[in-house]
């Protein structure tokens, strides 16, 4: 077997520089290739894919699924309860003879960590991804010597230009117009729809005084402006523009309670069908003392004519039908033909109960219209604000399953959230780093609620919430970054990739990333090309990581499967040396990979079935013929 980085002769001899440096096969970044592993086939048998790395020569080597709930190996959807004991311990024991390094990643479907599904979040999705989690943690408990739990962040959708536009990036052509905002009933989860920036809706034309100030009434109310030539209040229509910069001045005047545009925006909204609700209320509850005091006169009218029929004829009582539309003063609408007047008071009562009852109906339905809507004004948030909390509990739950099942292993496991793609929440650097920040938060104040001393959690936090960053993932922010259009493509190509390595120092400064994931691309979908075959600054991003003591990575293969892995071996590790002496020059990797005994070209001479036979030929090599 041939060892890479171990020549028979030492690396400070006169002539290995020389060697080394002035070879073609000269590597972009000098890692060991022991630090440089690869995934397994997450679809497949985790040990039979485990011996085949093993073969194929990896040292590090990241064991992965890809199904959730009840797993299936012929349909490729396979979980951690799938590995049963025997090849727990048979995994365990093949990496310890052969002094592997393992890590562990749940699966790809455990689904959004925040429980978000299509238009809400939803608590039991969210228990179900935590779940998904700990079966990997146990899996790996079992197997691994600790180390990372990789999971993916996919948590909810969010508007690029509307998060990310100071820093150059663009969903789609005038997002700026069109974007989707997005915000959350934090008391069940669900989205409130139909908010664009786009969108305009009718707003009153309120006073203002000579700075600009809205005029303010004795409730402290905004006064609107009244058109006496129409009678009517004066509108506007107002877009998104409005209610950012009407929420820079409220956020200026109340510092402890900021709100977002989207939330003014909102409340606007809502405070128009408020308006109406009132006025409806009000409209309907003005006759309901009237009603019930006509009720009453009824009912007192009733009660006489009682006292007065009690004393007269029945056919008295037919006269005094006839007179009555015309003398009481409760008879309006009576129709002559009536015969009894008690029979026609108990039809008005009835009426007059009826029409009590549709004002009470109506004009309560209007005021729990106002709670209702005044309550959803209160609890509508920032779909950010929401999930981020949601996210962060449940990095924070699996890390103390983490750190509990890591009692009795030589490293702490750790839970390592991956930044997938740009379309969802937690693929920005940024989002990333607030997402680890928020868990090992949590995870402090519930290992403190516990008993548990803050210094001493607050470390344990650090120790099992890291996150697992993805050069390949993150590079496919370049689809979306704008540049500046008088710079040409390379520079501003260029400009792209200083920013991402400055997203990357920061998450280092913060103490972020604990894990690494290696591929390449050329910027627009995560295609997993062999390191070295891309433009993604792989190089600049390992030089950064050997800087935060991160020495391991794991490249992570496509169809290609373990020329990936090859692929890494070539661009980040040492040249192959021959057992001869410096003179003769470096190994280079077509001696070993695509190579027959050694060479690529084609032979100069004839060999296999195309040589003639040497069986009678004389000592010379002259032909019998």
């Amino acid at each position: 077997m041939v060892e890479f980085h171990h020549s028979y002769y030492h690396p400070l001899d006169r002539e290995y520089e020389r060697v080394y440096l002035d070879s073609d096969s000269r590597p972009m970044y000098h890692m060991s290739p022991r630090d440089i592993g690869i995934s397994t086939p997450p679809f497949k048998d985790q040990l039979e894919t485990l011996q085949a790395r093993i073969r194929q020569g990896a040292s590090t080597i990241e064991l992965g699924f890809s199904g959730a709930g009840k797993g299936s190996m012929g349909g490729g959807n396979t979980t951690p309860e799938m590995v049963p004991k025997w090849q727990r311990e048979a995994i365990r024991e093949l990496a310890k003879i052969n002094k592997l390094r393992l890590s562990t990643h749940a699966t790809f479907a455990a689904g959004s960590l925040a429980g978000f599904q299509q238009n809400h979040f939803d608590e039991g999705a969210r228990e179900r991804s935590l779940h998904e989690i700990k079966r990997a943690i146990e899996f790996a408990a079992d197997t691994t010597q600790g180390g990372p739990i990789v999971t993916h962040l996919g948590e909810f959708p969010r508007s690029i230009y509307e998060s990310f536009h100071k820093e150059g990036f663009r969903g789609f052509e005038e997002e700026e117009k069109h974007a989707q905002v997005y915000l959350v009933d934090k008391r069940t989860g669900e989205i409130v729809t139909g908010l664009s920036r786009s969108t305009e809706i009718p707003w009153p034309k309120f006073a203002v005084d000579k700075s600009g100030k809205e005029v303010l009434d004795e409730d402290g109310q905004p006064v609107p402006i009244f058109n006496p030539k129409s009678g009517t209040f004066e509108t506007q229509m107002v877009g998104w523009n409005y209610f950012e910069q009407k929420a820079k001045n409220w956020n200026r005047e109340h510092p402890e309670k900021n709100m977002s545009p989207a939330q003014m925006f909102f409340h606007a909204y809502q405070d128009a069908q408020e308006r109406q609700a009132k006025g409806m209320a009000k409209y309907w509850s003005r006759g309901y003392e009237e009603s019930k005091r006509e009720l009453d006169d009824l009912n007192k009218a009733k009660a006489f004519y009682e006292e007065v029929f009690s004393h007269i004829s029945p056919t008295n009582r037919k006269n005094w039908a006839k007179v009555l539309p015309h003398h009481d003063p409760f008879s309006i609408g009576i129709t002559p033909d009536l015969k009894d007047p008690l029979e026609l008071i108990d039809q008005m009562i009835q009426q007059a109960k009826h029409n009590i009852e549709h004002i009470k109906e109506t004009s309560l339905s209007y005021s729990e219209q106002i709670q209702q809507i005044n309550a959803k004004k209160q609890n509508v948030v920032p779909m950010e604000e929401f999930g981020l909390k949601k996210t962060a509990d449940t990095i924070a739950r699996a890390a103390e399953y983490a750190y509990d099942r890591s009692r009795k292993l030589p490293e702490p496991l750790f839970i390592a959230p991956e930044n997938v793609f740009p379309e969802q929440y937690g693929s920005h650097p940024e989002e990333l780093k607030q997402i680890i920040l928020a868990a090992r938060e949590r995870f402090t104040e519930r290992m403190h609620q516990k008993g548990m001393a803050e210094s001493q959690a607050k470390k344990l936090a650090e120790e099992h919430i890291k996150a697992t960053f993805d050069i390949g993932h993150a590079f496919t922010w370049k689809k979306y970054f704008q540049g500046d259009p008088k710079k040409s493509y390379e520079e501003n190509e260029k400009e792209f990739k200083k920013w991402l390595m400055d997203k990357v120092k920061d998450l280092n400064q913060h103490k972020i990333i604990g894990h690494v994931h290696v591929s390449d691309n050329f910027g627009y979908e995560d295609e997993h090309v062999t390191p070295g075959q891309g433009i993604v600054p792989i190089k600049e991003f390992l030089e950064e990581m050997k800087h935060a003591g991160i020495k391991r990575i794991i490249v992570e293969p496509a169809h290609q499967d373990f020329e990936a892995v090859l692929g890494g071996w070539k661009e980040f590790g040492g040249s192959i040396y021959r057992g001869a002496a410096p003179a003769m020059g470096a190994g280079t990797w077509t001696d070993v990979q695509g190579s027959y005994f050694g060479k690529t070209r084609s032979p100069y001479f004839v060999f296999g079935e195309y040589s003639p036979s040497q069986d009678f030929s004389l000592w010379t090599g002259i032909q019998l013929e």
